[in-house]
């Protein structure tokens, strides 16, 4: 720091200054008695009229401000300032726009912040100092929040969406209601903080720590959650991570013939990856987040579904290379999966680990499928037996369709029935539908028991009769685990 009898001099520490930025020394003049100027001088109480009266005449730069404890309100536009490494802590600043100012190491310490403005692309808050402050319904969206630390901080309905967050610390902060949407998380520091009922659509939360969070009621549809560490954070039944993770769907998608974008009415761009518009006014934020991904997959039908899945089973075939990064998204997918099942294990919720189990498995078919391992067969049969051992009506539906099967294929070769009547198929005629019935009746005794009644198999349908026998037991075993594991999760 430099002095002056006639200007203030103040310099700030460049340390406290963004990389390349020099210092300048404060030209505003000194007052009355003091040797820095009045918005320099480190005084309590300084007067709240004169600083407001002298405000619009003051320099546009004023590294390190002191402004501590005053009780301002909004009496003072600070947009489009530059306000390094200002000192605020303990001011009451409710209804105060910072909307476009310069404010990277400033400190906001225990200050009143309720319902302020820093949102705009041009706010800046690198390093930011809001420990302990109340920045109840305060906006950031759009902000710079690099490494800024709001620990302990209440953030309560506060507006984050499109801010970029990455590395700050929310250690212990109250976030709950607060709206994260398209905001970026990247390997921020959110250990204990209180999160229910956020919406973080679409936040990139990627080597973030979420230690001990709470995330009850909060909605994480289509966020990046890619290396997030979810040890021990707390979730209930309202929780939402969405029905599908943002990469295993853009590697389904990848995987598809181009045209079936235009077939299914896809959005155009990757709807999994965009920020969204840059605003300035409140009303062009979302306070809800609504998943065009979602959207869309609820809108395909049965046949859009069909052929995306033949498609994808042709492209990924196991001598293509050209599947790496397709491969690379998926296991990514399969470790947020595997997390988010944990989690919902540890709470617990059992829907929702069921639901998630799925999916984790689900992932590793396609992987194992092209990778070309014999796995993928044995992730198959499950998934189309019992949905990987989660769904009862899943094995049901399994059970109907070897009954279906073995009813048509008995009558190739016929089964002689009591009254010694051997029916089969007849290129003469068809089977009527008495028979048809007996055929099922059939199917339906050989799959729960081995015994024929008073049926006969002729030839190779003793072999389908046994065979249907060995596939009963073994849907009959795979229920039972079914519930099992349903009654004891």
């Amino acid at each position: 720091m430099s002095d002056s009898n006639q200007v203030c001099g103040y310099t700030e520490d460049e340390a406290n200054l963004p990389d390349g930025i020099p210092p300048v020394a404060c030209e505003e003049p000194t007052w009355e008695d003091r040797d820095r100027c009045l918005w320099h001088a480190e005084t309590p109480q300084k007067p709240v009229d004169m600083l407001a009266d002298r405000w619009e005449d003051s320099a546009n730069r004023l590294d390190g401000i002191f402004l501590k404890g005053l009780r301002l309100g909004d009496r003072i536009d600070f947009s489009n300032k530059t306000l390094y490494a200002g000192e605020f802590a303990g001011a009451d600043l409710t209804e105060a726009n910072f909307q476009g100012a310069q404010l990277d190491s400033a400190c906001f310490r225990e200050a009143t912040l309720r319902s302020a403005s820093f949102d705009g692309d041009q706010t800046s808050l690198r390093k930011a100092q809001f420990e302990d402050s109340e920045c109840v319904d305060t906006r950031f969206q759009h902000a710079t929040l690099h490494n800024a630390n709001f620990k302990s901080a209440n953030l309560s309905s506060a507006k984050f969406q499109h801010a970029d967050a990455a590395d700050a610390a929310f250690v212990d902060s109250k976030l709950h209601d607060a709206k994260l949407i398209r905001a970026n998380f990247r390997s921020a520091e959110l250990d204990t903080a209180e999160l229910h009922q956020s919406d973080c659509g679409k936040a990139k939360f990627e080597g973030a720590s979420l230690k001990a969070a709470d995330l009850r009621g909060g909605s994480f549809t289509d966020a990046d959650l890619f290396d997030v560490d979810l040890r021990d954070a707390e979730v209930d039944h309202e929780t939402d991570f969405g029905s599908q993770i943002c990469r295993e769907f853009s590697a389904d998608r990848d995987a598809e013939w181009e045209w079936i974008e235009s077939w299914t009415n896809l959005p155009p761009g990757e709807i999994c990856t965009e920020r969204g518009p840059s605003a300035d006014s409140d009303s062009q934020y979302s306070d809800t987040y609504r998943s065009k991904r979602e959207h869309y997959q609820e809108q395909l039908g049965y046949r859009h579904r069909m052929v995306g899945a033949l498609s994808r089973l042709l492209n990924r075939n196991p001598r293509q290379s050209s599947r790496r990064p397709e491969l690379s998204k998926l296991k990514e997918a399969e470790g947020i999966y595997r997390d988010i099942k944990q989690l919902y294990r540890e709470n617990p919720v059992p829907e929702q680990r069921r639901n998630f189990n799925i999916r984790e498995k689900e992932v590793k078919r396609k992987i194992s499928y092209i990778n070309g391992d014999f796995s993928w067969l044995r992730w198959s049969a499950l998934r189309w037996s019992m949905k990987y051992g989660e769904s009862a009506k899943q094995v049901i539906w399994a059970s109907l369709g070897v009954i279906l099967l073995c009813s048509l294929l008995y009558p190739i070769w016929g089964l002689k029935f009591s009254s010694q009547e051997t029916v089969r198929y007849s290129l003469a005629g068809g089977v009527s539908v008495k028979s048809m019935l007996s055929f099922l009746f059939y199917s339906l005794r050989r799959l729960i028991s081995p015994t024929n009644g008073a049926v006969t198999p002729v030839g190779p349908s003793e072999w389908i009769a046994l065979g249907e026998t060995a596939l009963g037991a073994l849907l009959t075993a795979m229920l039972v685990f079914v519930l099992g594991r349903r009654a004891t999760s």
